[in-house]
């Protein structure tokens, strides 16, 4: 697994990829518990060392999926977005943004989804390149509000990949109901 932190003056990134190690993947929870962490150490030490308080005021999860496909056609066996019939595909490209609104029908995140055809390397093999991003404003500007914004926003990616891809995907990943 392959881990990096990227750190700029208005931004504190995680990322993670799959690797071929033999290690398991993380699961969200662990990464977010030491994306938390980490965050936190850098909060105390701005205010240790600049006197500065970190004031939070966008968040982003996102989940990014590689689909292996024999045909670019295929896309109506995995998306229920996605009809192509008995056209002979030979890419897709398609994205939508959703408002998400809170209680008081106010906007506060958008929900964006991009699915596109690519070729995987070294073999050039076809896939489905599939993101799903939750971002916006958390309730507050600290800590806590920011990570419960992300921990909302990864039980609406779940729910939204559930909800975009079709019966026979699940059926094909093993994913219970």
């Amino acid at each position: 697994m392959n881990h990096l932190i990227q750190f700029q003056p208005d931004r504190f990134i995680t990322n993670w990829r799959k690797t071929a190690n033999l290690q398991p993947y993380p699961r969200f929870e662990a990464i977010a518990d030491s994306f938390e962490k980490n965050l936190l150490l850098l909060a105390e030490h701005f205010k240790a060392v600049f006197n500065y308080q970190l004031e939070i005021n966008q968040a982003e999860v996102t989940y990014v999926n590689l689909i292996p496909v024999g045909e670019f056609a295929e896309a109506s066996r995995w998306f229920g977005v996605c009809n192509s019939g008995s056209v002979d595909v030979e890419a897709i490209s398609t994205n939508f943004v959703q408002v998400v609104r809170d209680e008081d029908r106010k906007p506060y995140a958008r929900f964006v989804t991009e699915i596109q055809s690519v070729f995987l390397l070294p073999a050039r093999k076809k896939a489905f390149k599939m993101s799903l991003a939750f971002k916006g404003k958390p309730a507050a500007r600290d800590i806590p509000s920011a990570i419960k914004f992300l921990r909302d926003g990864r039980e609406r990616i779940v729910k939204h990949f559930r909800d975009i891809t079709t019966t026979e995907a699940h059926e094909f990943w093993g994913r219970r109901a």
